[in-house]
């Protein structure tokens, strides 16, 4: 019988770290010092970065002025109908209240309808109240009121 040895993957390493309550650090990434790159290459690099951010600036630009000639104008024309709605519900409304007035106008006119037409002598007159001398109230100076920080109201 042979015994192979025995492999560990990192897997089971860390199965068995924590069934011991140990803590396994993960492994380190080390940067290995390259050669030291040319200044043309760290100009394109520069360069690149540059030009990097420059098309992100061009790209939110380019959705500002999307906003500003496509959605504005959808939403112009959006509230313009909604005006132009309301205003024909307000013409309906005024021609309605102008015929519901003329037709009470003509149902006063008939005679059947138990209305009296006004007659000057109908009217009824009330007495002037007397005018009494009100007391003279003494001026009393009042203390500036204390300045408002926040709203008094909504």
């Amino acid at each position: 019988m042979t015994a192979s040895p025995k492999t560990f993957t990192r897997s089971s390493e860390r199965k068995s770290a924590r069934r011991r309550n140990l803590q396994v650090a993960p492994p380190a990434a080390t940067q290995f010092p390259g050669p030291e790159l040319p200044a043309s290459l760290k100009a394109l690099q520069d360069f690149q970065q540059a030009t990097s951010a420059l098309a992100l600036g061009l790209v939110a630009l380019t959705l500002g002025i999307y906003g500003w000639t496509v959605y504005i104008p959808q939403r112009w024309t959006q509230e313009y109908e909604k005006l132009e709605r309301l205003q024909q519900a307000e013409r309906q409304l005024t021609a309605n209240t102008q015929a519901l007035k003329s037709q009470l106008a003509l149902q006063a006119e008939r005679p059947d309808s138990g209305l009296v037409k006004v007659a000057p002598q109908q009217n009824i007159f009330l007495p002037a109240a007397a005018v009494s001398a009100a007391p003279s109230a003494k001026q009393v100076p009042q203390a500036p009121l204390p300045a408002v920080r926040q709203p008094l109201s909504y």
